[in-house]
């Protein structure tokens, strides 16, 4: 593909599969693309202690982004560039109303993962990727039943549980009013919550910006919604072929098998 210099990835849905192991084929896909000069990122939903074994495992080039865009490091030493909390009064709010409700909910910060209850369905997800991504650096990952505990971390992002169409719309109608967030699906059933100037497409444009690319030499691939805004940044585009017809319509292209189906690698090959 003509003209690209630097390609970002979303991980789960797209460079990961369910059983939370990418493939050897789809390693070697991302291999074979940085030998023809193209530069590898991560941008993620994910938090960094989920995300550092990745970006080494495919050696990435560039700044990885992780919760949505509320925290870019450097892929050296993994040292912080850009971090966007929930704004206190925001999040002084947004816990007010969730605890009102009786809502389980989980928090990413710079330190952990807390959950206020291990029976939260997201929560068991987490520790199931835990196992596979061995972090190396020092972090935590646990339940904090105490919501007074919660009040006082400077946090990154909120997830949310719902079950039904009408639960999401219901969770969206208590929390619209409250300012300076923002909130999308990057897993089914989970609503994440997160500020309003951060997103993976502002840390990505942030990012161009930064190093002189142009959105034209921009390639991204994503599957969900928290993708939507990163297709926006560039002509250059992919999503997934399991997406959504809602999530498809905003990406110029659609990879022909999906991410159980090594998607990615089969998109690579054929257009690289």
């Amino acid at each position: 593909m003509y003209g690209v210099k630097w390609a970002y990835f979303d991980l789960d849905g797209t460079l990961i599969p369910k059983s939370q192991k990418i493939s050897n084929r789809t390693v070697m896909a991302i291999s074979y693309l940085r030998s023809q000069g193209v530069k590898v990122g991560i941008a993620t939903g994910r938090s960094f202690f989920l995300t550092d074994s990745i970006a080494k495992e495919l050696n990435v080039d560039l700044p990885i982004i992780c919760s949505n865009g509320a925290w870019v490091l450097k892929k050296d030493h993994f040292v912080t560039m850009k971090e966007y909390f929930i704004k206190n009064e925001s999040q002084h709010e947004l816990l007010r109303v969730l605890n009102q409700q009786k809502l389980d909910y989980m928090i990413y910060t710079l330190e952990g993962i807390y959950s206020t209850s291990e029976d939260f369905p997201f929560y068991k997800k987490i520790l199931d990727m835990k196992q596979y991504s061995k972090s190396m650096i020092n972090h935590e990952i646990c339940v904090k039943p105490d919501r007074n505990f919660y009040k006082t971390q400077k946090i990154l992002k909120i997830l949310v549980g719902y079950k039904t169409d009408i639960e999401r719309i219901q969770l969206k109608t208590w929390i619209q009013d409250i300012p300076n967030i923002n909130y999308v699906s990057s897993q089914d059933n989970i609503l994440d919550i997160f500020d309003s100037e951060a997103d993976k497409s502002t840390a990505i444009k942030w990012l161009l910006s930064k190093y002189d690319i142009k959105p034209h030499e921009l390639i991204v691939f994503g599957d969900n919604e928290n993708d939507i805004k990163m297709f926006q940044l560039t002509s250059k585009s992919v999503v997934m072929s399991q997406a959504t017809d809602k999530v498809k319509r905003y990406a110029k292209r659609t990879t022909e098998f999906s991410c159980e189906d090594e998607g990615i690698a089969d998109f690579i090959f054929r257009n690289f």
